[in-house]
């Protein structure tokens, strides 16, 4: 018994590690795929209502915080006004809240590299400008970083990237 513990151990101390490589690669995928879809989400949305609609961070869930940090949240929303980073929400419902991302979880920044508090997708799907952001991990090695890119035309793509 005393022989399998210590072989147990052993096998531990060797596979913790490789194991800890694989659920941090795998928290940044889910992550960056969770960014993705709610892009993807917006673009959707825009063509199908035939309206603008933007994503923004938000802390509160409800507003844009107009940061450059996305880890804490962003919602998606009809524009119909176009003020982009702006949620109206006046009495005649101009702007529809479509969905929330609340913070992501563990240790992640996502930075907008091109200081951007938004993305707006018009109608046609369309971005208003294209946008670049860095999705990291604390503790990130190897090629766990991922990278999202929205292009002018508003398409969205992730790489996976060094750390």
């Amino acid at each position: 018994l005393m022989i399998a513990i210590a072989v147990l151990a052993v096998l531990a101390t060797v596979a913790l590690p490789g194991f800890r490589s694989v659920i941090k690669n795998n928290q940044a995928a889910t992550q960056a795929n969770l960014m993705v879809a709610s892009f993807n989400l917006a673009r959707s949305e825009a063509a199908k209502r035939g309206v603008r609609v933007s994503v923004c961070s938000s802390t509160n869930l409800s507003t844009c915080s107009n940061a450059t940090a996305w880890e804490d949240g962003w919602i998606v929303f009809t524009d119909a006004r176009g003020t982009a980073g702006v949620m109206d929400s006046d009495a005649d419902g101009s702007d529809v809240l479509i969905k929330v991302q609340e913070s992501l979880k563990g240790e992640t920044t996502v930075a907008d590299t091109g200081s951007a508090t938004n993305v707006q997708y018009q109608s046609t799907g369309l971005a208003n400008a294209a946008a670049a952001f860095e999705l990291r991990n604390v503790g990130c090695f190897g090629d766990s970083g991922r990278d999202i890119n929205i292009s002018a035309t508003g398409r969205v793509s992730a790489t996976n990237v060094a750390c």
